[in-house]
């Protein structure tokens, strides 16, 4: 079924996050130390599969990144390491 949800994402730095490509939500990161959870992304998924990717604009040095989709019905489910 479809989803409506959202990706919790911690970066000290600024990022954007797309889905299938296309840009769907950015943020500024902390400037500092990362963090889990900082920023919150809509996130709209129709049946299927999707790629969901985020670009983070980091400095020499970054701190790191924090993703989780937010799926407490566990509704996604995610390839295995044989891309199945």
């Amino acid at each position: 079924a479809d989803l409506t949800t959202k990706l919790l994402v911690g970066s000290a730095d600024p990022f954007e996050v797309r889905l299938d490509g296309k840009v769907i939500g950015s943020g500024q990161g902390t400037g500092g130390r990362a963090a889990a959870d900082r920023e919150a992304v809509p996130v709209a998924l129709a049946r299927g599969p999707h790629t969901l990717t985020v670009v983070v604009k980091a400095k020499a040095g970054g701190q790191g990144l924090y993703v989780r989709l937010l799926d407490p019905d566990r509704k996604v489910s995610y390839p295995d390491a044989a891309g199945k």
